[in-house]
Protein backbone atom coordinates (compact mmCIF):
# COMPACT_ATOMS: atom_id res chain seq x y z
CA UNK A 1 0.00 0.00 0.00
CA UNK A 2 1.19 3.31 -1.20
CA UNK A 3 0.53 7.08 0.19
CA UNK A 4 1.14 8.44 3.92
CA UNK A 5 -1.11 6.62 5.56
CA UNK A 6 -0.47 3.55 7.44
CA UNK A 7 -2.34 1.05 7.39
CA UNK A 8 -3.96 0.42 10.86
CA UNK A 9 -3.25 -3.05 12.68
CA UNK A 10 -4.99 -6.37 11.13
CA UNK A 11 -7.64 -8.36 12.58
CA UNK A 12 -6.50 -11.28 13.20
CA UNK A 13 -10.19 -12.85 12.26
CA UNK A 14 -9.83 -11.12 8.28
CA UNK A 15 -10.68 -13.25 5.99
CA UNK A 16 -8.28 -12.84 3.41
CA UNK A 17 -11.14 -14.02 0.73
CA UNK A 18 -12.84 -10.20 1.45
CA UNK A 19 -9.03 -8.55 0.94
CA UNK A 20 -8.57 -10.89 -2.81
CA UNK A 21 -11.96 -9.71 -3.56
CA UNK A 22 -11.46 -6.15 -3.28
CA UNK A 23 -8.25 -6.79 -4.94
CA UNK A 24 -10.35 -8.36 -7.99
CA UNK A 25 -12.88 -5.20 -7.79
CA UNK A 26 -9.81 -3.24 -8.27
CA UNK A 27 -8.77 -5.16 -11.44
CA UNK A 28 -11.96 -4.71 -12.75
CA UNK A 29 -11.95 -1.20 -12.34
CA UNK A 30 -8.49 -0.81 -14.62
CA UNK A 31 -9.94 -3.37 -17.25
CA UNK A 32 -13.05 -0.73 -17.45
CA UNK A 33 -10.93 2.15 -17.18
CA UNK A 34 -8.49 0.37 -20.11
CA UNK A 35 -11.88 0.10 -22.59
CA UNK A 36 -13.01 3.77 -22.01
CA UNK A 37 -9.52 5.28 -22.98
CA UNK A 38 -9.15 2.36 -25.31
CA UNK A 39 -13.18 3.72 -26.95
CA UNK A 40 -12.18 7.34 -26.76
CA UNK A 41 -9.17 6.68 -28.96
CA UNK A 42 -10.94 4.23 -31.14
CA UNK A 43 -13.84 7.35 -31.66
CA UNK A 44 -11.12 9.48 -33.15
CA UNK A 45 -9.02 6.49 -35.12
CA UNK A 46 -11.68 4.99 -36.99
CA UNK A 47 -13.18 6.54 -39.39
CA UNK A 48 -17.08 6.20 -38.78
CA UNK A 49 -18.36 8.57 -41.64
CA UNK A 50 -19.97 10.37 -38.07
CA UNK A 51 -20.25 13.94 -37.35
CA UNK A 52 -17.07 15.14 -36.59
CA UNK A 53 -18.58 17.15 -33.32
CA UNK A 54 -20.39 14.31 -32.22
CA UNK A 55 -17.52 12.18 -32.94
CA UNK A 56 -15.24 14.17 -31.21
CA UNK A 57 -17.26 14.85 -27.87
CA UNK A 58 -17.70 11.26 -27.28
CA UNK A 59 -13.68 10.21 -27.30
CA UNK A 60 -13.24 13.49 -25.11
CA UNK A 61 -15.89 12.31 -22.81
CA UNK A 62 -15.09 8.88 -22.41
CA UNK A 63 -10.57 9.66 -22.42
CA UNK A 64 -11.67 12.20 -19.59
CA UNK A 65 -14.10 9.55 -17.70
CA UNK A 66 -11.15 7.10 -18.05
CA UNK A 67 -8.68 9.96 -16.29
CA UNK A 68 -11.33 10.11 -13.64
CA UNK A 69 -12.20 6.71 -12.78
CA UNK A 70 -8.49 5.71 -12.23
CA UNK A 71 -8.19 7.67 -9.06
CA UNK A 72 -12.17 7.30 -7.57
CA UNK A 73 -11.14 3.30 -8.15
CA UNK A 74 -7.54 3.23 -6.13
CA UNK A 75 -9.41 5.10 -3.34
CA UNK A 76 -12.40 3.53 -2.75
CA UNK A 77 -10.48 0.08 -2.88
CA UNK A 78 -8.19 1.50 0.05
CA UNK A 79 -10.93 2.29 1.47
CA UNK A 80 -13.00 -0.82 1.15
CA UNK A 81 -9.91 -2.55 2.20
CA UNK A 82 -9.70 -0.30 5.46
CA UNK A 83 -12.89 -1.32 6.42
CA UNK A 84 -12.50 -4.60 5.77
CA UNK A 85 -9.35 -4.73 7.95
CA UNK A 86 -11.01 -2.68 10.80
CA UNK A 87 -13.95 -5.37 10.70
CA UNK A 88 -16.23 -2.66 9.46
CA UNK A 89 -18.82 -2.56 6.72
CA UNK A 90 -17.76 -1.52 3.25
CA UNK A 91 -18.03 2.42 2.28
CA UNK A 92 -20.81 2.96 -0.05
CA UNK A 93 -19.35 4.39 -3.60
CA UNK A 94 -21.12 6.02 -6.50
CA UNK A 95 -18.41 5.60 -9.32
CA UNK A 96 -20.64 2.79 -10.80
CA UNK A 97 -24.02 4.73 -10.92
CA UNK A 98 -22.05 7.86 -12.28
CA UNK A 99 -20.34 5.76 -15.06
CA UNK A 100 -22.98 3.76 -15.84
CA UNK A 101 -24.92 7.41 -16.60
CA UNK A 102 -21.78 8.78 -18.67
CA UNK A 103 -21.67 5.93 -20.50
CA UNK A 104 -25.48 6.30 -21.70
CA UNK A 105 -24.90 9.85 -22.62
CA UNK A 106 -22.20 9.08 -24.36
CA UNK A 107 -24.18 6.00 -26.53
CA UNK A 108 -26.94 8.59 -27.07
CA UNK A 109 -23.73 10.73 -28.21
CA UNK A 110 -23.02 7.97 -30.67
CA UNK A 111 -26.16 7.15 -31.58
CA UNK A 112 -27.35 10.60 -32.68
CA UNK A 113 -24.60 11.02 -34.80
CA UNK A 114 -24.65 7.17 -36.36
CA UNK A 115 -28.29 8.06 -37.18
CA UNK A 116 -27.32 11.97 -38.48
CA UNK A 117 -24.77 10.33 -40.84
CA UNK A 118 -26.90 7.01 -42.34
CA UNK A 119 -30.10 8.97 -42.79
CA UNK A 120 -31.08 11.14 -46.01
CA UNK A 121 -30.57 14.79 -46.17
Amino acid sequence: MTGNAAPGPEREDTDPRFILANERTLLAWARTIIGLLAGGVALQVVDLRMNDALTFLASVVLIITGFLAAPAAILHSRSVDRAIRDGQPAPRDHAALVLTVILAFVGVVVLAAVLAARLPA
